[in-house]
């Protein structure tokens, strides 16, 4: 990231406009040449309740 002169701020705004809310969701991201940020979310794993 340093290489490219890209900094955390930049990381926090690029997953915002991917709709994350939080880099824990994130399992990982590539950042493209282009500048933009390919993100790969973690599976969310689904609640049981019991009965």
């Amino acid at each position: 990231m340093r290489k490219q002169r890209y900094n955390f701020d930049d990381l926090l705004i690029q997953l915002r406009e991917n709709n994350i809310d939080s880099i824990q969701d994130v399992s990982y991201a590539i950042l493209e040449p282009s500048g933009k940020l390919a993100v790969v979310e973690k599976k969310k794993q689904a609640q049981t309740c019991s009965a």
